[in-house]
Formats: structure tokens, C-alpha cells, sequence
């Protein structure tokens, strides 16, 4: 991506997000804040997030410091977690990275919390995000990968958020690491989730396929998951892992937060899709969510 792309990128995320469109300028304002104090200071920084909640951010990781800008990088679907999940709930995490997702879960609604991530760079931040939110014993941590059988993958290492299991062709030009892999079946042995979030970066096909009895439990009532053609690096189609879901009674929504509207879609979105099993029970749901704070504004 050219430096002119990746500015036109920065300037509509601040602008057009849901959550800043009309207030941009604070949102340029912490952009800056942040890449100033960043560059002159390149420590890590605790930073609030939702509600009491807080990260802890260092400089680089693209996907974490956009909370800081937007108050929820992914609107929609973090927005979801918030209103869907309950306190008696377990949540899965697979593709954690450094927690964002799992400290929604667990810090702001109480939920129990099963966090998936294989670099051990990105489990050390996620540890340093449970212990400041107080919330260790709450979440599970497994470092490993998730796929459709038991085994070892080679793994890139340095991708921030796209880290992904490397297909052969990639190995020559990334830096890879062995890491082990496993199941969501075996995973979720003895607690069925409530809510997945998937982004395992074009690995979805093969992690959904190890994850038939789970899938197939009335209890596993909706997945947040990535598809956007990533999947091309292992020969899978967007389509496939629609059907994949479909095929477990999952139907693609949409999700209106400032309406607590969930709507059914005709088709995934290219980006990050929610599933549903049952569209009224879940609707009920986030109609009856408790407000959460961001940004000082309450949803």
C-alpha cells in the first residue's frame, strides 16, 4: 500500500466512523496525540477503552491503537458483543491477537472468556490486558492455531494482525515459526460458547470444519466472522465458508447498534460477517443489553 493510500485510509476511518463522523476533529486530535507521544515515548501505554475497561497499547499495533482513534475499531461487531453476551455466557476468541475482543467479553460484561492465539508476542499483550482488567481468572488462554485436525503449522510471526498459517509459497519471503493446532471441538470439550469471534486470516474454512459438534450445538448462537477473500491463499472461496455455517443453521445479519436493529442479510458482507442461528432470540437479546460507554457517548 502507497503512503497516499494509507493516509486516505487513516483520514476516512476518522472521519466516516460511526462513532466520530460528528466529532472528526477529536478524532484527528488523538490520532495525532497518539503518534506523537508514540514516537517520542515508544513505551507501552494504558489507555481507557469501554466503560472502566483499559488497554494496554504500544506503538505498531495497528488494530489496537484504532480504539484509541474510534473508540471501537470494528463498530458493528464489537458493538454486538457488547449488547449480545451475558454474564453466564462463554465467549471464544480464536484469532485474539492482543485481547480487544476478549476484554469486551470479559471485563465489560462478566462473561467467561476462551482466548485462541498462536504468537507469543500477541499472548504476552493479551496477559498484560487481563491482568490490568483484573479479569485472568475469567479468561482461558491457549496459544496455539486452530484448524480443521490435530497437528503443527508453520506460522508467520511478524504480521501484527495478518499473521496467518503460511501455504508453502509464502515461507520463502516471511519469517516462520511451528506452532501447534487444534480443534474447536476440542477446545470447547467441556463449555460450548454462546459467542464466537473468528479471524484466523483466510484459515476460517479449515477452523469451522474441526468445530462440527460445537457449531452444531443449540447453545453456539452466533459467530463474528472475517470474509473478505483471504481464504483465495488456500484454495477457499468466500462462498464455501458461507455455506459451511449455513449448513449449522447460521444466517448472515446485519446490526444497526445505535437501534439495537439486527436484520437478516441475503448474503456475508466483505469484511467481518455475523451469524445467527435464531434471529428473534437474538434480537430479544440486544434489546435487553444494558448500555455500555465509549468515547463518552453511552449505546
Amino acid at each position: 500500500m502507497s503512503l497516499v493510500q494509507e493516509v486516505a485510509n487513516i483520514w476516512r476511518l476518522l472521519t466516516e466512523h460511526p462513532l466520530t463522523r460528528r466529532r472528526p476533529a477529536a478524532a484527528i486530535e488523538r490520532f495525532l496525540r497518539w503518534q506523537i507521544a508514540a514516537r517520542i515515548h515508544d513505551v507501552p501505554r494504558v489507555v481507557g477503552f469501554v466503560d472502566s475497561s483499559r488497554l494496554v497499547v504500544r506503538r505498531g499495533m495497528s488494530g489496537a491503537t484504532g480504539n484509541i482513534y474510534v473508540g471501537l475499531m470494528e463498530y458493528e461487531d464489537m458493538s454486538f458483543l457488547l449488547h449480545f453476551l451475558r454474564e453466564d455466557d462463554v465467549f471464544l476468541d480464536v484469532g485474539a491477537n492482543v485481547g480487544a475482543y476478549t476484554v469486551l467479553a470479559a471485563a465489560v460484561r462478566g462473561a467467561r472468556a476462551i482466548a485462541v492465539e498462536p504468537i507469543a508476542a500477541s499472548v504476552q499483550s493479551l496477559r498484560d490486558n487481563l491482568r490490568i482488567n483484573g479479569v485472568a481468572d475469567r479468561v482461558q488462554l491457549l496459544q496455539t492455531a486452530v484448524g480443521e485436525v490435530e497437528g503443527v503449522v508453520s506460522f508467520s510471526e511478524e504480521l501484527d494482525t495478518v499473521n496467518h498459517v503460511l501455504d508453502g509459497a509464502d515461507e520463502p519471503a516471511v519469517k516462520a515459526i511451528r506452532v501447534p493446532m487444534t480443534t474447536l471441538d476440542s477446545i470447547c470439550s467441556q463449555a460450548c460458547p454462546s459467542l464466537i469471534k473468528m479471524d484466523v486470516e483466510g484459515f476460517e474454512l479449515p477452523a469451522l470444519r474441526g468445530g462440527g459438534k460445537v457449531l452444531a450445538s443449540p447453545d453456539c448462537r452466533a459467530v463474528i466472522i472475517e470474509i473478505n477473500g483471504s481464504g483465495r491463499r488456500y484454495g477457499v472461496e468466500d462462498e464455501e465458508i458461507d455455506a459451511e455455517l449455513r449448513k449449522f443453521g447460521f444466517t448472515p445479519a446485519a446490526y444497526e447498534p445505535e437501534a439495537r436493529r439486527l436484520t437478516a442479510r441475503e448474503s456475508f458482507a466483505n469484511r467481518n460477517t455475523i451469524y445467527v442461528k435464531d434471529l428473534e432470540q437474538a434480537q430479544g437479546r440486544l434489546r435487553a443489553a444494558p448500555d455500555f460507554e465509549v468515547l463518552g457517548g453511552r449505546l
